[in-house]
């Protein structure tokens, strides 16, 4: 009698675990088959379907960093999905290796995926958020979240001086000295190395590097590196790069205008007011 009624009981929980796994199965079912019909299209020769695809594991959000805009990430149930992520990162090797359509669609579209890799804070995403040119910079600032692993490619990347990337290469640099809580804190060696750079970059960068090396000189001097300042009062004094405002209509204000003395002078009056600098 006992034997019976265990089998029994054994018997209605098989039945009872057949009905649970069915009823949450079925969804389940036709979700696999969709979530594998939208990596197919991440696959297509067709930029369009590509981004159909990619949007389907995808979530929107504002950028909460200082430019505003759309970011987007995984979907919380596939950030522990390692096929997906596999294939986003091969889709962003096919997106990098091949010709880049015309028009903002596409552009949109690429800037999306950028900013996929870097909000998945892993390092596997340092070498395609270092690529400017073919990526959107402004996914690149999430690189500031890992910290310590993007010191020495971003130096590397600043040395090979590929043209029109180094803007955004020393924005990295600044952006990773200003990071609040990032996964690999900097190390002292590390800070020196920045420094070294942003000093080099304040010398013989292009106006917008030199604006983002004062900042980022700035940056070093509130850590407690002073030694920065002179090289930041310089900038304020004597950059010399201009532009001729003369010939714009209904100008109001001065009709030459230092670019870069003016943001160096602002990164002092921020050091005068934190009371890094003594009058």
């Amino acid at each position: 009698m006992f034997i019976l009624v265990k089998r029994c009981l054994l018997v209605f929980s098989l039945s009872l675990i057949f009905v649970l796994l069915n009823k949450s199965g079925f969804s389940q079912d036709i979700l696999e088959k969709e979530e594998m019909e939208h990596l197919e299209k991440m696959k297509s020769s067709d930029w369009q379907q590509r981004a159909t695809g990619l949007s389907y594991f995808t979530k929107f959000g504002m950028i909460q960093d200082e430019d505003p805009g759309l970011s987007s990430s995984l979907k919380n149930k596939y950030m522990d999905n390692q096929r997906v992520i596999d294939e986003i990162y091969e889709l962003a090797d096919y997106e990098i290796a091949h010709d880049t359509p015309p028009g903002e669609p596409y552009a949109e579209y690429q800037c999306q995926l950028f900013f996929v890799l870097g909000n998945l804070n892993s390092e596997r995403s340092i070498p395609y958020l270092l690529n400017h040119k073919r990526g959107c910079v402004g996914a690149s600032r999430k690189l500031k979240n890992l910290g310590e692993p993007v010191v020495e490619p971003a130096l590397k990347d600043l040395r090979e001086n590929y043209p029109g990337r180094n803007v955004g290469t020393t924005e990295i640099l600044v952006q990773l000295l200003k990071a609040k809580n990032p996964k690999y804190p900097l190390c002292k060696a590390s800070k020196e190395k920045i420094k070294k750079a942003l000093i080099e970059c304040s010398k013989s960068g292009s106006d917008s590097v030199r604006i983002r090396a004062a900042r980022g000189l700035g940056e070093l001097a509130l850590q407690g590196y002073t030694d920065v300042i002179p090289i930041i009062k310089k900038l304020a004094k004597e950059d010399p790069y201009f532009e001729d405002l003369s010939k714009r209509k209904n100008r109001i204000g001065p009709k030459i205008r230092y670019r870069v003395r003016e943001h160096a002078q602002k990164v002092l009056d921020k050091l005068k007011k934190e009371g890094k600098i003594k009058e």
